[in-house]
């Protein structure tokens, strides 16, 4: 039955965007520029913060994010590995790419990954919550233009940006230890040396 839906919900947002040339513009601008747009978001607001400890604080954060970035994305590729699906456009009558094929394999959505797992980091920040959440929504957008131009599944999409919040609340936890080892490893200090 999950199955079915799955197919059902991609062949309606694909031949949404297929049929109606509004729905195709907004599903190829959200599903290619719209990452990065997400990732330049606080890149800007943070070089351009006057505050000195935001300064500080923000670069840390934005390591997080690519952090996240990795890990999520060292698991898409060992889960794309295992599952091996195909793009709905190889397997299913009814869906038509709208953009080229970069590569063969759907599962998870790469791009709905990334941009999950860098807005979650700034979202579990209090200092840039608000922006975070409004990365979140834009990531939303991108994982919606992905099905509509039918390279993904929802399940490819839904599963993508699990895995990017998990890999978010994962380093934003783990972070701040290697952040404390950096800095004694830096100031000349053994790692195993107590203070």
């Amino acid at each position: 039955m999950f199955s079915t839906i799955d197919r059902d919900v991609l062949i309606y947002l694909n031949q949404l965007a297929l049929h109606e040339p509004v729905w195709r513009s907004l599903s190829q601008a959200s599903a290619t520029y719209l990452v990065g747009i997400i990732l330049l978001i606080p890149v800007i607001v943070i070089a351009l913060d006057r505050n000195k400890e935001d300064r500080f604080f923000g670069p840390r954060v934005i390591a997080q994010a690519v952090l996240a970035i990795l890990l999520a994305t060292a698991f898409g590729f060992v889960l794309e590995a295992i599952v091996g699906r195909l793009r709905p456009t190889l397997v299913l009558d009814g869906v038509t790419a709208l953009r080229s094929l970069p590569g063969n394999t759907s599962f998870p959505s790469g791009h709905t990954l990334t941009v999950f797992a860098y807005a979650t980091v700034f979202l579990l920040h209090r200092r840039y919550h608000d922006m975070g959440a409004i990365m979140l929504l834009l990531a939303f957008l991108v994982g919606i233009g992905r099905m509509m131009l039918g390279l993904h599944y929802p399940t490819d999409v839904l599963t993508g940006a699990l895995i990017g919040i998990l890999c978010a609340f994962i380093v934003v936890k783990l972070s701040p230890d290697l952040f404390k080892w950096l800095e004694r490893s830096r100031h000349g200090h053994n790692v195993g040396e107590i203070d």
